[in-house]
């Protein structure tokens, strides 16, 4: 055997054991990265969460300072919701954060938020509410509007939202006759329940403030009769 043949014989040896060393070896083992197991809170999700919007919702609304109203006293004065809610000082009322609803109220194509806090009445049953309307000017809120509604079925807030541009407020009762007749027609003493009803008033931004377009409807809802359909505020 010529030792070319043998060479070729040597090397074609060598190059069959590598491909099998190839095949037959186990695949290197590789370690998976460190997983963090430990769960986020619901206030670092929150945040995150407002991290990553911009406009209106950037703004945080359960910690942030509003005016007080004519109707609630000491307008010139202001308050500071902390988590959502404001510890009564000064002979003031306690404040909480009831709902947030964002939308366009003013045409312009930009968002709004619409802010409903609940008025802690101590020492009653009353349930009143306060709406705030903020936009933006730049990164900063500015208020558009802002009042107080009545309690439950005098007044009291059943929603507030944006439609086609404009803001709608929807009340309970107000002007209205609620309760029971003590008298059926016959004459006969009964108990007879009186119709529940609601108002649903549209409004347009001119521009400087809120005005109403056209009469205010006037609807009945038996089921949740008193009660705020907003949807309920999400605190971390």
């Amino acid at each position: 055997m010529s030792k070319r043949f043998s060479w070729r014989i040597s090397f074609a040896v060598l190059v069959a054991a590598i491909v099998s060393a190839c095949y037959l070896s186990p695949p290197r083992s590789v370690s998976a990265p460190p997983q963090n197991n430990v769960a986020a809170t619901p206030s670092e999700i929150e945040h995150a969460e407002r991290k990553n919007v911009s406009g209106i919702r950037a703004i945080d609304f359960s910690n942030f300072t509003y005016p007080w109203l004519r109707d609630l006293g000491k307008p010139t004065e202001s308050f500071t919701l902390r988590g959502g809610k404001y510890e009564a000082t000064n002979d003031n009322v306690p404040m909480q954060m009831f709902s947030v609803v964002y939308g366009d109220v003013t045409g312009d194509g930009q968002e709004e938020a619409l802010v409903a806090l609940d008025v802690i009445v101590e020492g009653g049953s009353a349930a009143p509410n306060v709406i705030y309307i903020y936009a933006t000017e730049g990164t900063k809120p500015k208020l558009l509007w802002a009042f107080a509604t009545g309690d439950r079925t005098d007044g009291g807030l059943r929603r507030v939202y944006p439609e086609n541009g404009m803001l709608v407020v929807e009340l309970y009762g107000r002007g209205k006759i609620i309760g029971t007749d003590l008298f059926a027609d016959d004459g006969t003493s009964a108990l007879r329940p009186l119709p529940f009803y609601y108002t649903r008033a549209r409004y347009r931004w001119n521009g400087a403030k809120f005005q109403r377009k056209g009469p205010a409807e006037t609807l009945s809802d038996p089921d949740r009769y008193g009660i705020p359909i907003m949807p309920a505020f999400r605190s971390g």
